[in-house]
């Protein structure tokens, strides 16, 4: 049985090809959420010049501390694709985590360029809560509101569309 990989970035811009991830974090689920292996939060910090990146970017993540954060790591990318893989690989079999959240794809992307090894790991499934979203909501005018401004924190963007997944489930038990 698949296990669920939540994960989510935070990243200097939109482009897999050039931007980079300022943090990455996750933790595993299995479908049914009975079960869950905390994971990692990673600060990355590639000696980036911060005066180069997206306005939006630089604003944002500046204001939720994460812009300080990366500059206390001492972690870089590749250390911290290696983090992840054997974080993963002493835990589960390859092709068993499908990665989870919203806009998957999204992240999807920055892991195929930046993180090789944590990339190659997971399964090729994955399961976007955006589309589960725009789903209810175009279908059946049912909203799923987050809790809170989206704070664009890994781990709270995590946890946020953990949470939605969460009413999806019970709005599903419930019929």
């Amino acid at each position: 049985m698949q296990k669920l990989l939540w994960l989510d970035t935070e990243t200097t811009g939109l482009d897999p090809t050039k931007d980079k991830v300022l943090e990455i974090a996750f933790f595993i689920t299995d479908v049914d959420l009975t079960n869950k292996v905390n994971g990692l939060e990673i600060q990355i910090n590639d000696n980036l010049d911060f005066s180069q990146i997206d306005p939006w970017c630089l604003e944002t993540h500046t204001n939720s501390g994460l812009i300080d954060e990366c500059k206390e790591s001492n972690i870089s990318t590749n250390e911290a694709d290696i983090k992840i893989f054997e974080f993963l690989s002493k835990k589960f079999d390859k092709n068993t985590l499908m990665l989870s959240g919203y806009s998957i794809h999204f992240d999807h992307e920055f892991l195929r360029y930046n993180f090789p090894l944590t990339f190659a790991f997971l399964s090729y499934r994955v399961f976007d809560i955006t589309t589960l979203k725009t789903l209810f909501a175009d279908k059946f005018k049912i909203q799923f509101k987050s809790k809170d401004k989206a704070k664009h924190r890994a781990l709270d963007d995590i946890n946020d569309s953990l949470n939605c997944y969460i009413k999806i489930l019970n709005l599903l038990d419930s019929k």
